[in-house]
This record gives structure tokens, C-alpha cells and sequence, in this order.
């Protein structure tokens, strides 16, 4: 590895050289801590790469800030090569991690917690939508709103229906959930008088008094 390209690893000159010479060693040290996630697992480094720290650098530039750090993008389980490696945040680096679900849709692929900034649209609720079996295209498209149920014709939101029914919204609520419809949900009501429980006495209580 070594070469006159004037930057040097152990004097600290080059950020660059010292990215490439820990590239290489977790990806062909087995002594190193992490090389279970590198080399352990199949991941190279090309032979452009390998062989010239100048190539590297012409082909990945210097880093931007401190701040970054080289990551394997877009393919995470793909190996150190021109077109798969990028100079990454700490932000991106744990997007990119491989627990985190990517997703494809609208020719780009992306985590999932890429997907709900950009659409505005909830990571659990874009998780929860494609387990149903969704599929990303849907799951991306789809907008976020309130449920909607028919009543008298329309399509309305269990608060529209509980006013216009007269009942309250959480009761209602309750009743669709329980009975599975607006219209049986409304009958139940109506049938246990407007919400009353039955077997308990209408008669107004009076206050016992303490002796």
C-alpha cells in the first residue's frame, strides 16, 4: 500500500489516506474487530482501489467536512468500488445500516426513513402499509388523512357522522369498532336509549345522608 503520493497515514496530514488504509484493513484484516462485517462477509475492495491510493482519491474526492466518513451507497452489502461509495454523514451512515427496510419507487431506492421525509407520511405508517401488502408505489403515493365512512350517500369522518347523528364521537367510535358499521353502530346507540346502559335506573339518585 505504500506509495509517493506526499500524504501520509501516520502523520495525520491526510483524512483521505487514512479512510483508504482502514478500508483495506477491514476488508482484509481478520484480527481487526470488525472484520466480520466486512471482509468476514465477503466485502472487497476493487483493484483500482487496492492498488492506488491516488485512483481512490480522483475517483471519491476529498472528504467534505469532518463530519464525513466513507459508506458503501447505494448497495450497503456491495463491495468499496467506483459508484458504491460515498462520503457519508453519521445521519446517513445509520440510515444506510442493514436493518434499516430500504424501498424502491419512482426509480430511486431509499430507507424508509428517507421515504417519510420525504413524502411527509409517517415511517410506522409507510412500514405498516407495505406489510399489509401494499406495494411501495401505493404506500408513497397515498395520503395521509382522516377515515372516511359512508353515511346518508357521503363519505364523512366519524366526527361529521357523530354530529349530524347526534352522538358523541368517542361513542360512536366505540360502536363502529364494536359492530363493525356506521349504520349498526347508530342502531345500537339508539336501541340502549341514546346511550344509556340498560338494567341501570333512570330515577335520579338521592344523596344519602350520614348519621
Amino acid at each position: 500500500m505504500r506509495e509517493n503520493h506526499g500524504e501520509s497515514y501516520k502523520s495525520g496530514r491526510s483524512p483521505e489516506y487514512a479512510a483508504w488504509v482502514n478500508m483495506i484493513q477491514r476488508c482484509e484484516n481478520p484480527r481487526l474487530r470488525h472484520y466480520d462485517r466486512y471482509g468476514g462477509r465477503g466485502v472487497r475492495v476493487c483493484t483500482r482501489w487496492r492498488r492506488s491510493f491516488p485512483a481512490f482519491l480522483s475517483d471519491v474526492g476529498r472528504r467534505p467536512t469532518r463530519e464525513h466518513s466513507l459508506d458503501r451507497y447505494p448497495d450497503r452489502d456491495g463491495n468499496y468500488e467506483p459508484g458504491n461509495v460515498r462520503w457519508a454523514t453519521e445521519k446517513q451512515q445509520q440510515r444506510n445500516r442493514i436493518t434499516n427496510r430500504s424501498v424502491t419507487a419512482r426509480g430511486a431506492t431509499k430507507c424508509l426513513e428517507e421515504w417519510a421525509e420525504e413524502t411527509g407520511i409517517k415511517r410506522g405508517t409507510l412500514a405498516m402499509r407495505l406489510s399489509s401488502g401494499m406495494n411501495p408505489e401505493q404506500a408513497i403515493s397515498r395520503q395521509v388523512g382522516p377515515k372516511t365512512y359512508q353515511f346518508q350517500g357521503q363519505n364523512l369522518t366519524a366526527r361529521a357522522i357523530a354530529a349530524k347523528a347526534g352522538i358523541p364521537h368517542n361513542s360512536l367510535l366505540r360502536r363502529i369498532k364494536r359492530h363493525g358499521s356506521v349504520v349498526a353502530a347508530i342502531a345500537h346507540w339508539k336501541a340502549n336509549g341514546r346511550g344509556k346502559k340498560t338494567g341501570r335506573s333512570s330515577a335520579p339518585m338521592t344523596r344519602r345522608t350520614e348519621r
